[in-house]
C-alpha cells in the first residue's frame, strides 16, 4: 500500500509533469518568438526535465529489479546500490538546478510572459514555476521517501533470490510497484515532449 507522505509527494511531480503539458498549447506561442528569452526558457526546462527524469529513474530503478531474465548476481549488484546509497547518490547528482529555474524565471520569463501571454496563461505557468522553486523539496523528497518504503521489498527479494525463488521476487517487485505506475507513465510521456523541443531548439541553433 502507497505511503500517504510518499503518495502527497509523488502527486506533486505528478502534478507539476502535468502542468508542464501547458506548454504544448502554448508552444507556437512561446517558441515562436525570436524574443532571447525563449531561449532561457529553452534551458529552464532542461533543469526541469533533469529533476522530474531523476524521480522517474529512481522508480525505475525500482521495477527493473523485478525484470524477468536478468543474471543473479546483476540484481544482486543493484540491490547493493540501494543498500550502500549509491542510488541516492546517483539520481541526486543528475537532478536540476531549482536555483536556476528560480534566476531563470525571475530575471528573462515573468517580463516576457507578461507581455507575450494573456493573464490565465500567465498565472498558469506562474503556479508551474513557483512548484519548481520547491522543486529540492517535494522531488527530493519524493526520491527519498521511495527509496526508504522499498527497503523492506529489498530485504525480501535479496532473501527470496538466495532461496532461487526469482519467479516470487518478480512478484513482489510487481506488487510494490503497482501503486506507481502512473506517476512513471506520466513523467515518461512530459520527458518525452520536452527531449523532443529541445532536439527541435538545437536543430533551430538556439541551445548552442
Amino acid at each position: 500500500m502507497l505511503d500517504p507522505a510518499t503518495g502527497a509527494l509523488l502527486g506533486k511531480a505528478y502534478d507539476v509533469a502535468d502542468k508542464v503539458g501547458l506548454l504544448k498549447q502554448l508552444w507556437t506561442k512561446l517558441f515562436g518568438d525570436k524574443n532571447a528569452a525563449a531561449q532561457q526558457l529553452a534551458v529552464a526546462l532542461i533543469e526541469v526535465r533533469r529533476t522530474l527524469n531523476s524521480l522517474r529513474d529512481t522508480l525505475l530503478e525500482i521495477s527493473y529489479l523485478g525484470m524477468p531474465g536478468q543474471e543473479p548476481v546483476d540484481v544482486q549488484r543493484a540491490l547493493d546500490r540501494f543498500r550502500s546509497g549509491k542510488l541516492f547518490e546517483n539520481v541526486i547528482r543528475g537532478r536540476g538546478s531549482c536555483e536556476k529555474i528560480t534566476h531563470i524565471y525571475d530575471q528573462h520569463l515573468a517580463a516576457w510572459f507578461h507581455d507575450l501571454l494573456d493573464p490565465t496563461e500567465q498565472d498558469q505557468l506562474r503556479e508551474l514555476f513557483n512548484n519548481l522553486r520547491s522543486s529540492d523539496g517535494w522531488a527530493v523528497g519524493a526520491m527519498e521517501r521511495l527509496l526508504e518504503d522499498a527497503k523492506p521489498m529489498v530485504d525480501n527479494i535479496s532473501a527470496l533470490l538466495k532461496d532461487g525463488k526469482e519467479s516470487e521476487a518478480q512478484g513482489a517487485v510487481k506488487a510494490f510497484m503497482q501503486d506507481y505506475q502512473p506517476t512513471i507513465d506520466k513523467l515518461s510521456e512530459t520527458m518525452s515532449f520536452m527531449l523532443d523541443q529541445e532536439v527541435k531548439f538545437i536543430r533551430q541553433g538556439r541551445l548552442t
